[in-house]
C-alpha cells in the first residue's frame, strides 16, 4: 500500500550518472513539461452561440517536452559544474514519505544549459543550475 500522498520537499536528491556532479541542493523545480496543441479550426467552424465564447478547435500534439530542472545549490568554487559535458542520465529521487520503504524517482537524459553563481555580502554563496531534458522520463513509483 502506498504511503502518504502529501509531504514536504525535504530530502530530494539529484544524481548525475556520468559526470558524478554533486551539490548541496536548496531548491528543486521541474517545470516546462508541455505538449503542443494543433489548431484544427476550419472554414466551417461555427461562431460561438449566445452566452458562449471560444470556438477554435484543437487536437493534442503527439510529442511532449519533458521540461527542465532548475536547482538552487550552495556554491562551491572548487567544484566545476559539468556545463560542457555530454547529455547524461539525471535521476531525481523525491522524499521518502511515511508508509513507503522506497522513494519515487524520475530519471531522464539531460544536460546543463545554464550555471549562475551568486555571492551577496555576508550571505551564503549560491548557484542556479538549469538542466534541459531530452526524450522520455522514466518514473518509478514509491513502494
Amino acid at each position: 500500500m502506498a504511503g502518504a500522498t502529501v509531504d514536504t520537499a525535504t530530502g530530494i536528491t539529484v544524481v548525475f550518472a556520468t559526470s558524478a556532479f554533486t551539490a548541496e541542493i536548496k531548491d528543486v523545480n521541474w517545470g516546462g513539461i508541455s505538449r503542443e496543441s494543433k489548431d484544427i479550426s476550419k472554414q466551417s467552424t461555427a461562431a460561438p452561440g449566445a452566452n458562449k465564447f471560444g470556438n477554435m478547435e484543437f487536437m493534442p500534439g503527439d510529442l511532449s517536452d519533458p521540461g527542465e530542472l532548475s536547482m538552487e545549490i550552495h556554491f562551491d568554487p572548487d567544484q566545476e559544474p559539468p556545463i560542457d559535458q555530454a547529455a547524461e542520465v539525471i535521476t531525481v529521487t523525491w522524499p521518502l514519505v511515511s508508509g513507503d520503504s522506497t522513494a519515487a524517482t524520475w530519471a531522464a537524459t539531460g544536460f546543463i544549459t545554464a550555471f549562475e553563481e551568486s555571492g551577496t555580502l555576508d550571505e551564503v554563496m549560491t548557484a542556479s543550475i538549469t538542466v534541459k531534458f531530452s526524450g522520455e522520463v522514466t518514473m518509478v513509483a514509491a513502494a
